[in-house]
């Protein structure tokens, strides 16, 4: 066993675990911790310094692009652009995918990156 796989399993029987003054306390329901106790006491200074590590910041979303765009929003961009052009149907596409990428605060694509579909 290591010290991250014993907190998960102490976490899983309802032990809670936490450093107080620079020592290890814990909180257990009765029994929760008997089997686990020559762990706890074999992985002690590692347990602390796990509890006294700053969590890791959550990884930020990736940034949606042009794929990201819901068709729906495409057909409408289209039916909308059609009314008043006389495009090809790759222009048509095109000017559909910039309208849809806009209106979801998305960074359209570049020209080259589209192709005829």
């Amino acid at each position: 066993m290591t010290a991250p796989a014993l907190l998960v399993e102490l976490n899983r029987r309802g032990v809670r675990l936490e450093l107080s003054g620079g020592r290890l306390r814990f909180d257990a329901p009765r029994g929760a911790m008997a089997d686990l106790l020559p762990d706890v006491a074999r992985f002690r200074v590692a347990l602390v310094e796990l509890l006294a590590a700053p969590p890791e910041p959550p990884r930020p979303a990736p940034a949606p692009t042009w794929r990201d765009v819901p068709a729906a929003a495409i057909d409408r961009a289209t039916r909308r652009i059609r009314i008043a052009s006389c495009m090809t149907a790759a222009e048509l596409h095109h000017c559909a995918l910039i309208m849809a990428c806009l209106e979801h605060g998305i960074e359209p694509p570049e020209s080259e990156v589209i192709t005829n579909q």
